[in-house]
């Protein structure tokens, strides 16, 4: 699958890969380019807490993730938009 970067840096991640890696909305990244040039993408670890719950070990995140609002991503998308229309 192949993906473009935009003006901003930005490069959408296909939805057949995001499914795959299992990566929702707020999902932290961490990126490495390692010595022979290949650039590596893998989610950031949560920090979890593990408590007890009736007979079940559980584990529950320490923080909570950000999520982007759909105006936030609508409007982005209407910035590029008009900024490619524009060129």
């Amino acid at each position: 699958m192949k993906s473009t970067i935009d003006a901003a840096g930005r490069v959408v991640i296909p939805k057949p890969i995001r499914v795959a890696a299992r990566l929702e909305p707020g999902t932290r990244l961490q990126f490495r380019v390692t010595s022979a040039g290949v650039l590596e993408i893998e989610p950031e670890l949560l920090e979890v807490e593990i408590r007890k719950e009736g007979r079940l070990t559980v584990a529950q995140p320490t923080e909570r993730l950000s999520v982007l609002k759909q105006a936030q991503v609508d409007s982005t998308l209407a910035d590029l938009r008009a900024d490619t229309e524009s060129r």
